[in-house]
């Protein structure tokens, strides 16, 4: 707790957001939705009246394993949790988690969702990143939706002959680095993206 979680803590602002990857008032707002969507967060008495593990305590191990991708027995030490109460930590925590965010951000993109994303596609040049795809099998009809993403983009054209094959070859190297970029930084600041911990 002194060390970054009290009015004058012990390491500045800036060690915070390098340790946790994220701004301590984030932290503390995922931990009060956290808290308040699963009481197993919330700081109780133990079996012997004492005091029990603090939601700051849980949440630093969890923060922990996902934003440095370290093994559930290496929080120990700082946060003084067995390795057994800290994999059930960050279960409880995915749970919550997806409880809290799920219909927000964990969903599957709705019609204005869609019509935001092709606007925004539209706008940087790049028409058609979403689309349809229909295909009818044993006289079944389906229609399925599509994102051009990294490892399915269409390639861009080695030697454009045409200024129509320029422009185009320009705009999808131009967007592929702009998903490119945001998946690096994605991994950049969570090693848990990288490779499962």
């Amino acid at each position: 707790m002194k060390n970054y979680f009290i009015e004058r803590p012990r390491f500045p602002v800036h060690d915070f957001r390098r340790r946790f990857r994220m701004r301590r008032e984030l932290f503390e707002s995922i931990l009060n939705a956290v808290v308040n969507h699963d009481h197993y967060f919330a700081r109780r008495l133990d079996a012997t009246g004492r005091q029990g593990l603090s939601p700051h305590q849980k949440l630093t191990s969890v923060f922990r394993i996902l934003a440095n991708r370290c093994s559930a027995d290496s929080t120990d030490e700082y946060c003084r949790l067995a390795e057994s109460t800290t994999i059930e930590n960050l279960k409880r925590f995915c749970k919550a988690i997806e409880g809290i965010y799920g219909a927000t951000y964990l969903r599957k993109p709705n019609r204005e969702d869609l019509k935001r994303l092709i606007r925004k596609a539209d706008k940087i040049g790049f028409p058609g990143m979403i689309g349809k795809f229909r295909y009818k099998v044993n006289g079944n009809r389906y229609e399925l939706g599509y994102y051009l993403t990294d490892g399915i983009f269409v390639k861009s054209f080695s030697h454009p002959d045409s200024a129509k094959k320029k422009l185009f070859s320009q705009r999808q190297e131009s967007y592929r680095k702009d998903v490119e970029r945001a998946f690096g930084i994605l991994q950049a600041r969570w090693a848990i993206v990288r490779g499962a911990a």
